[in-house]
């Protein structure tokens, strides 16, 4: 800051002031001078004027000081800032940190729902293949085209002698009175069983055999006599009764579909699996017939010991997703085997089967 430059500024402007004044004793035309009272002015006049310049000396100090502390006051305040925002990253990077963590948790249910999976995708396979094969002995028992009569009928009786037999061993022997013939409670005839009504969604080995006859006594046990031998010269003869057989295989292979939906198959040196609509239904009762998942899902469970993070919520509900797809996909196969069982009965009553 800059103050008074000298004492001898501050004399002149004393001595400026003094000599203002005059003595009262002077006359008008010759003025005189009062020493002894301009002594005293000046000296009163230079202590005025130091004592002015120190109030502006500590003025001016004060604007320093009061400018210094505005400074400093920024200075905090950005200083403040600046930590704030240092502090707000290192919240945001550790929320970031915890949701990737989130993020990569496994599912709780991950196990069960890809073994219920490889499981549902190995019994689908198997049940295809049982169905080729069955489909492979119908054909062998009924497409005897050309072949000769004697040997047709040899045939027939040795596919109905096996068949009594299949069917008096499948007895409901809780219901068979003690002088009741075992034929009367055969399982072959029981409708109940291909629907499902009263089984669980796997049926016991008694089951799977007594549906199987079921299907085959619904569309014929014994195998018609084909005539195209005797009339091979007649092609319409032999057109007629492959038309039959291909209607007949029709209604075969759709009830035999339904039967393995619920039938449970082996592979080479492996226990029994599960069915596919069994698999199908425990994937279901683990989730919408589980109160305990549904809770989990909801976080209400107890203590929330078992509570979910919404990532794992997400690939819940793409599992669910997944699985309404694969369900889309069988019931369009479903959709499919109906339109061929509903235009194969319009092409019968156009045209019917001698």
């Amino acid at each position: 800051m800059k103050f008074i430059k000298s004492k001898s500024t501050l004399l002149y402007a004393a001595l400026t002031l003094s000599t203002i004044g005059y003595s009262s004793s002077s006359f008008a035309l010759i003025p005189t001078t009062d020493a002894a009272n301009l002594t005293e002015n000046i000296a009163g006049n230079i202590a005025s004027a130091y004592s002015w310049a120190e109030q502006k000396a500590i003025m001016m100090a004060d604007l320093d000081l009061q400018s210094m502390l505005s400074e400093l006051g920024i200075d905090n305040d950005n200083n403040a800032i600046s930590n704030m925002i240092v502090r707000s990253g290192s919240a945001l990077e550790e929320i970031q940190n915890i949701e990737i963590i989130e993020q990569s948790i496994p599912d709780k249910d991950a196990t069960s729902t890809i073994s219920l999976q490889a499981m549902k995708s190995t019994a689908q396979c198997s049940a295809q293949s049982e169905a080729e094969t069955d489909m492979d002995d119908h054909v062998e028992e009924n497409c005897q085209f050309m072949t000769d009569v004697a040997d047709q009928i040899e045939l027939r009786q040795d596919i109905v002698d096996d068949f009594i037999e299949e069917c008096e061993s499948l007895i409901d022997t809780d219901n068979l009175g003690d002088d009741e013939e075992p034929i009367n409670k055969t399982l072959c005839v029981r409708s109940s069983i291909l629907v499902g009504a009263g089984t669980l969604d796997t049926y016991t080995y008694d089951q799977a055999s007594a549906v199987k006859q079921f299907v085959r006594l619904v569309t014929g046990v014994r195998p018609t006599l084909k005539q195209s031998g005797k009339h091979s010269e007649d092609s319409a003869v032999l057109i007629n009764e492959m038309r039959k057989e291909a209607v007949k295989g029709l209604a075969f292979s759709s009830l035999n579909e339904i039967a393995l939906m619920r039938t449970s198959s082996t592979t080479s040196g492996t226990s029994p699996l599960m069915a596919p609509l069994h698999i199908i239904s425990d994937f279901d009762e683990d989730r919408f017939g589980s109160t305990s998942w549904m809770a989990t899902l909801q976080n209400v469970d107890e203590d929330n010991k078992n509570s979910v993070y919404p990532s794992e919520v997400l690939r819940k509900v793409a599992v669910m997703d997944s699985f309404l797809v694969h369900m889309s996909v069988l019931s369009y196969k479903q959709q499919l085997r109906m339109e061929a069982l509903e235009a194969t009965g319009l092409a019968i009553k156009i045209n019917p089967v001698d």
